[in-house]
């Protein structure tokens, strides 16, 4: 089925796109009628806002998490930094989004493959149900770290990390 966007909505209406996106957030350079017929069409065509396409375009999430220090101080430590971001998705849920995530210090450049698929399995299981999780490195992958490792993250992310996840 294909997705609603504002130009159905625009078409439906009789409007231009971006009188229907100003009716979203400034109403006031729209007439009332205007703003319910878009309103009811929204509704009926069960339109819904691509909220990362909204991120991307405003750079603004609307939502603000001090997270820095506890992640600070537990630099260093893989498994405390790991144990963080686990108790974070749970207070959070779906209002944060985690990028990387592989430990690049110790796991990757001297782990075994059944290592590097044992922590893969861990933060999908722990950190990307209800999304928000781009499973990659802490940061970059290094010069010593040896290629099967980097082959073993990719292929278990192949195996773990197809929605909806199963465990």
């Amino acid at each position: 089925m294909k997705r609603i966007t504002i130009y159905d909505i625009a078409k439906e209406v009789g409007v231009s796109p971006s009188t229907v996106s100003r009716a979203f957030s400034d109403t006031s350079l729209i007439s009332k009628d205007k703003i319910n017929k878009i309103r009811d069409t929204v509704e009926r065509l069960d339109y819904r806002q691509d909220m990362i396409a909204k991120i991307l375009r405003t750079k603004k999430t609307g939502s603000i998490a001090l997270l820095l220090p506890d992640l600070l101080h537990a630099c260093g430590n893989q498994n405390k930094v790991m144990d963080m971001i686990v108790l974070y998705k749970k207070r959070y849920v779906d209002k944060l989004a985690f990028l990387g995530n592989i430990d690049i210090n110790k796991l990757l450049p001297f782990g075994t493959c059944e290592e590097v698929d044992h922590q893969v399995k861990y933060l999908i299981e722990k950190v990307g149900y209800n999304g928000g999780f781009v499973l990659g490195t802490c940061n970059a992958i290094m010069k010593d770290m040896p290629p099967e490792n980097a082959v073993a993250s990719y292929l278990s992310a192949e195996k773990y990390g197809h929605y909806p996840l199963k465990f």
